[in-house]
């Protein structure tokens, strides 16, 4: 069965509420339908209120048992669910797929190794107990996938910065200042050596913005590597844990711990441009589907 077009709307809440479930039962209809069985039920009453106007106030009653009917089903509710889910997988993997192309190769396999990882991770956790228990992993180890990203792609539009338009390297500046120096203490009529400290002083401003920029690159390559070192050592703590809840409440702690990391990356976005833009909240990463 399909719960047609109304569960698009239903993608900004994971958790859908009665209203939400009266809106999908209005349009679901069953794979072998053209049309939604309720809407020929409503046109069918439709027409036979011309004839009758007391089929308007039958059909009425009908129409709203049978909403009440399938909102309250447990199993159609579950099927909401699973749409749900699946639209807003599909359209997150639509986004990220524009995401990842921008990322230069080693980038890219970089970050879908690590999803992978992550993915065997799940997979475990819900080998060992009830698939549904982890949902609540599935988000934190998206969200340690969503930070992953985010720094990739800031380090690349940082050092994609710092390159552009100039082939000038750190040591080139720095040896540009010491001759600059050289000259003006050697002496000049003064028109010259205002133009040389007015250089000098455009070359030690570049070669600070230079300097910094490669700290905040050590910075996003040093939180790149402990994503990595972090989700490897909860891949290890999966193999060993004997409950899943521990395994869970560390994932939850780890991702905790890159907190600082998200505002860090927000701040940041409109200097070095960023993905965030493209998505609201982190985006589904992880298959639906645990278990084949």
């Amino acid at each position: 069965m399909s719960v047609g077009e109304d569960v698009r709307q239903l993608m900004k809440s994971q958790a859908p509420g009665y209203l939400d479930f009266i809106k999908a039962a209005f349009s679901a209809k069953p794979n072998w339908c053209w049309l939604p069985p309720n809407w020929l039920g409503l046109g069918l009453f439709s027409l036979l209120g011309l004839v009758n106007p007391g089929f308007w106030l039958l059909g009425l009653g009908v129409e709203l048992a049978y909403l009440q009917t399938m909102a309250g089903n447990p199993r159609f509710q579950k099927l909401v669910r699973e749409n749900m889910l699946s639209v807003q997988h599909t359209t997150d993997a639509e986004k990220l797929g524009r995401i990842l192309r921008t990322l230069i190769p080693e980038a890219r396999k970089t970050h879908e190794a690590l999803q992978s990882r992550c993915s065997t991770i799940l997979k475990r956790l819900a080998s060992q107990g009830d698939p549904t228990d982890a949902a609540h992993p599935r988000s934190a180890l998206e969200e340690l996938l969503w930070v992953h990203l985010r720094l990739l792609q800031t380090k690349q539009n940082l050092e994609t910065a710092m390159n552009e338009g100039s082939a000038t390297t750190d040591f080139a500046i720095d040896e540009e200042i010491t001759q600059l120096q050289k000259k003006i203490t050697v002496g000049a009529e003064e028109e010259v050596l205002r133009s040389l400290q007015s250089r000098l002083d455009l070359l030690v401003e570049r070669s600070k913005t230079r300097e910094e920029a490669s700290n905040r690159i050590a910075y996003l390559d040093s939180e790149l590597e402990r994503i990595r070192d972090q989700v490897e050592w909860i891949g290890e703590q999966s193999m060993l844990a004997t409950q899943q809840n521990l395994v869970s409440d560390r994932i939850d702690q780890v991702a905790h711990s890159f907190q600082e990391t998200n505002r860090w990356l927000s701040e940041n976005q409109k200097i070095y441009g960023e993905v965030s833009e493209l998505l609201d909240t982190p985006p589904a990463m992880l298959p639906p589907k645990l278990t084949e």
